[in-house]
């Protein structure tokens, strides 16, 4: 290996560890200088001959000659005394820069815990351009599809590509939003709690939604965009790689999107990270309590960079039958590409550090997501969610999720399998139940975009209210089933007989 430069002679002193670390305290290299501390019991001679060793013969004892015309690097020796260390170093920092070097690329006590909310999964890709965001959106389509119109529910969607944001992009209104996830990550670095974090920001947060509209019915989730305004991203303040290396705050993003998402309500949370071997993605891949699932298209570039990339992040994980696994999905398959051999490449890499040769893990560890020319243009949200329908790359999503994650709705029986008379019969109940606006029959409000904002508007605080309109247009009913949504039926019952009493409860409206 040639030694060029400092950062060379670093990377080969840390390929070696396993050479040094029984008689060397520890080495740390700079641009001008290498230091070496040694051991009580080791003799300078001893460190210098190991390292010339591994150094092929450049280190004279005082410098080492590097592979460039007259330069070279200053060598000090101290004794181990004198090496200031970092409280809680002994935790692995979750960057690629770090875990390169170690046996394991994960902090052991981390590999069979779990998150404390809702689970957390990550999409990869080490190319752009290869249908991660895609392979997302598919999910949360598929999500859509498969919940219960009658309790839908929702997932926590975080947009944590930083230099290509193209979920926050599909999604903006138009609007500035009102919170972001470089926000999130901001707020992270100043506070030392989660649940401070999320107290901080769930009530911002749960205002970005989207609806997705399926067959059945419209489902709204959360959307967490990756920048506010565009000076937030371009002069970035906290990235995940800066909480990486904070002390006590390694690990610390995956804990705050699961509570995070626990305290919106959602089920999942669903993060788009930054292509590529990135250290802003490093900190959710490098989580053992993260699901991960790398995306690749059939290219060469594709496959060898996730092919390294899995190398990485199998490193000390128990690959077992229980064990939360990255799985891949193969995306742009095209005739004449023999698939079978790229999956046999990747599925390769699992085979080197299974756990237990008894048990079969890869049976299901590759998913391919069949492109059609329609999906390769992301022009909008709409549009994209129309396009997936019927196509195998939503299809074999649809699978993963209803396979995986148990999201099915219950079967409906239609109207037309019901009885002419039980159809009559229950028409009949409605339309008495519903002659009054008092009356107490339950009936499914129309959400529009005003009465949604209202909600969020108001969840914590009591609103006033007026609301005008023709008699028989639907004030009292309109006024009922808004309180029973923004404060529960138990606090609407609470007004409704402070009015009956007299005491005086006015309602206003922001519109």
């Amino acid at each position: 290996m040639l030694l060029y430069t400092w950062k060379d002679v670093e990377r080969k002193i840390l390929l070696n560890r396993e050479k040094w670390k029984n008689t060397i305290a520890d080495i740390e290299v700079y641009a001008e200088e290498m230091v070496i501390y040694l051991n009580c019991n080791t003799s300078v001679d001893a460190a210098r001959e190991r390292i010339n060793e591994i150094l092929d013969n450049k280190y004279d004892g005082e410098k080492i000659q590097l592979d460039l015309p007259g330069e070279y690097l200053n060598v000090v020796i101290e004794m181990e005394e004198m090496v200031e260390k970092e409280e809680g170093s002994g935790k692995i920092v979750p960057l690629f820069k770090n875990v390169l070097y170690q046996k394991s690329a994960y902090y052991s006590e981390l590999i069979d815990s779990e998150l404390p909310g809702v689970p957390v999964l990550a999409f990869h890709s080490y190319k752009g351009g290869v249908g991660r965001t895609l392979s997302v959106l598919a999910f949360v389509k598929a999500w859509s599809s498969l919940t219960d119109p009658k309790n839908p529910q929702r997932l926590l969607i975080i947009d944590a590509d930083i230099e290509a944001p193209g979920i926050t992009w599909l999604t903006s209104g138009g609007e500035e939003p009102k919170f972001s996830f470089l926000d999130l990550l901001e707020v992270t670095q100043g506070k030392d709690s989660v649940d401070e974090i999320i107290e901080a920001v769930a009530d911002r947060v749960l205002e970005l939604t989207v609806k997705i509209e399926t067959e059945k019915s419209i489902v709204e989730h959360i959307v967490l965009p990756t920048y506010r305004y565009i000076e937030q991203l371009l002069d970035m303040y906290s990235s995940p790689e800066s909480l990486a290396v904070s002390y006590n705050k390694k690990y610390i993003l995956a804990e705050v999107l699961s509570k995070l998402g626990d305290k919106l309500g959602a089920e999942l949370v669903l993060v788009d990270l930054r292509a590529g071997l990135s250290e802003f993605s490093a900190p959710m891949l490098f989580d053992p309590r993260v699901k991960k699932y790398l995306v690749t298209s059939t290219s060469y570039q594709s496959v060898k960079g996730t092919e390294i990339l899995l190398h990485q992040l199998s490193k000390g994980l128990p690959l077992k039958a229980d064990t939360m696994i990255p799985e891949i999905l193969l995306t742009m398959g095209q005739e004449g590409i023999n698939i079978t051999d790229i999956i046999s490449q990747l599925v390769s890499v699992y085979d080197q550090y299974v756990a237990d040769e008894n048990v079969s893990i890869t049976d299901n560890v590759v998913t391919q997501l069949p492109f059609a020319s329609e999906l390769v243009h992301l022009e909008s949200l709409e549009k994209i969610m129309k396009n997936l329908s019927g196509r195998d790359f939503y299809k074999n999503m649809l699978e993963i999720v209803r396979n995986s994650y148990g999201v099915q709705k219950e079967v409906q029986k239609t109207e037309a399998q019901l009885k002419r008379e039980e159809v009559i019969k229950r028409i009949h109940d409605f339309a008495v139940r519903q002659i009054t606006a008092e009356g107490n029959g339950a009936f499914e409000v129309l959400m529009t975009d005003s009465i949604q904002n209202l909600i969020r508007k108001y969840r914590n605080t009591v609103p006033n209210t007026v609301v005008m309109g023709a008699k028989g247009s639907g004030k009292t009913f309109y006024t009922e089933r808004f309180c029973e949504i923004s404060v529960g039926r138990s606090s609407f019952r609470i007004w409704i007989k402070m009015l009956c009493t007299g005491q005086r409860v006015k309602f206003t409206r922001d519109r």
